[in-house]
């Protein structure tokens, strides 16, 4: 795919934690967070390279677990990286179907939703990073032939449409989240396709939610009212966590709100199954398997981590400023520099006690 090529602009577009992390792994990826309905105008590939180095981040090693060593001052504080934390990257992509390999030349998907899921052994407990999809990061680009060009910024979602819609898109997400982290390694990845909503939803036998708002689709075929309950079938849930106005400023916000919604009340009906059949994580996974990419295994980093705490206070979201482009056509998310700094040592690192 060539820089400057656009990724499909017009296409439709608290409790234990460990008892949901297979929830976390694959329903924080349902939501395509600020993925538009349809004909939404998307931000195009950049079309200009910052360098051109020989060697693209995958050939020369990427990151590694063995990072930061020794203590590091920061805030006139001494510091020491955790060494008993694990990183995981989850995404949801905006192709529709079972996964499938695409070539250079073609547009591996924009990974509309991103977290970081941050475990750790030592405190037996977990956090989640949210990382909104226009935040604009140094991606690494790759021409038709899927030679490395060097770097240019771009929004964040980007950087999985320069890759194969497999196994290449995620690492390259990795190294790129990774290095919007100032370089924190993350040790695996899960991603989903659009079209595991239904089959998702479908495993619970449909999720019951409470609407907080008026709300209907663009089509006006799915009607929503304020302060009513229902049970969702699978493809009001496909359009209750993903339509929105894409011709309203930061229409996500609103959108969100309901993914929470959805989510928690996921979050509560499979706890139940779970209580019911320990076996519902396997048969989940197993519904969603074919719209999955990961190189993790999800069910046994859920068996691991049953008993982690994990709360409210947890999901932690970069703070920034979304603004339009100069040319008045995207939304761009800028990070706030200090306080992802201060989050990356809060979350990352250990505080070194006075001797």
């Amino acid at each position: 795919m060539k820089a400057g090529r656009t990724p499909d602009r017009n296409r439709t577009g608290f409790y234990k934690a460990g008892i949901v992390v297979l929830g976390l792994a694959i329903i924080a990826m349902l939501a395509m967070l600020l993925w538009p309905e349809d004909g939404g105008t998307e931000p195009v590939l950049p079309q200009g390279t910052e360098s051109t180095a020989a060697s693209s981040p995958e050939e020369t090693g990427g990151n590694t677990d063995k990072w930061a060593e020794g203590v590091v001052e920061y805030n006139g504080k001494r510091y020491r990286y955790n060494t008993s934390i694990k990183s995981y990257l989850f995404m949801g992509v905006d192709r529709e179907g079972p996964v499938v390999k695409v070539a250079p030349n073609e547009n591996g998907g924009q990974s509309d939703v991103l977290f970081v899921l941050v475990v750790d052994s030592r405190t037996e407990s977990m956090k989640v990073i949210s990382v909104n999809r226009n935040t604009m990061a140094q991606l690494d680009l790759y021409d038709d032939e899927g030679n490395y060009l060097g770097t240019g910024m771009g929004q964040i979602c980007l950087q999985h449409a320069y890759g194969d819609g497999m196994g290449q898109s995620c690492r390259r997400t990795v190294t790129t989240v990774s290095r919007l982290l100032t370089g924190i390694p993350i040790s695996g990845y899960i991603a989903m396709n659009l079209d595991g909503i239904r089959p998702m939803n479908h495993s619970l036998g449909g999720v019951t939610v409470t609407v907080e708002e008026d709300f209907s689709s663009k089509d006006g075929k799915y009607v929503f009212t304020a302060g009513e309950t229902r049970k969702l079938t699978d493809d009001e849930a496909y359009v209750f966590i993903r339509s929105r106005d894409v011709d309203e400023f930061a229409s996500a916000n609103r959108r969100l709100d309901r993914q929470t919604i959805y989510l928690n009340a996921f979050f509560e009906q499979f706890r139940e199954a779970m209580a019911q059949n320990p076996g519902k994580a396997a048969s989940l996974y197993r519904a969603v398997e074919p719209y999955t990419v990961a190189s993790i295994d999800a069910v046994s980093l859920a068996e691991k981590i049953y008993d982690y705490s994990f709360g409210d206070e947890d999901m932690l979201t970069l703070e920034g400023e979304t603004v339009v482009d100069a040319e008045g056509e995207f939304e761009e998310f800028h990070p706030d520099e200090k306080a992802l700094k201060d989050l990356v040592f809060d979350v990352f690192y250990i505080e070194e006690e006075e001797s």
